[in-house]
């Protein structure tokens, strides 16, 4: 698996887990617009130093292609960040939605 797979796939299943898990989504749906982005955002950033703390250690061996140790490792970082928001909110705009009965 590479570090883009990786990240990719997490952000998506992180904006899954906010909208459909129950735990997740009761506490999630009382925060406003930007408490909801603010928490998508660290979410991510954990993910993607996640990756790349993953990457500097022993446990690389898993990762077909992990992310270098030095600066430019950091600027790949913060691409895969970008990417990882990106298919966030591209899999929360396209999940449905689940309307609650009146």
């Amino acid at each position: 698996m590479t570090t883009e797979t990786l990240t990719l796939l997490t952000a998506s299943l992180t904006s899954l887990l906010f909208s459909y898990v129950p735990g997740f989504k009761n506490w999630f749906e009382q925060l406003n617009g930007t408490q909801k982005r603010l928490v998508m955002v660290c979410a991510l950033g954990i993910v993607a130093l996640s990756c790349y703390g993953i990457s500097c250690s022993e446990a690389r061996i898993w990762l077909e292609h992990p992310v270098r140790c030095d600066q430019a490792g950091m600027l790949t970082l913060l691409r895969l960040w970008l990417d990882a928001l990106v298919a966030n909110q591209a899999t929360y705009a396209l999940s449905p939605r689940i309307r609650k009965e009146i």
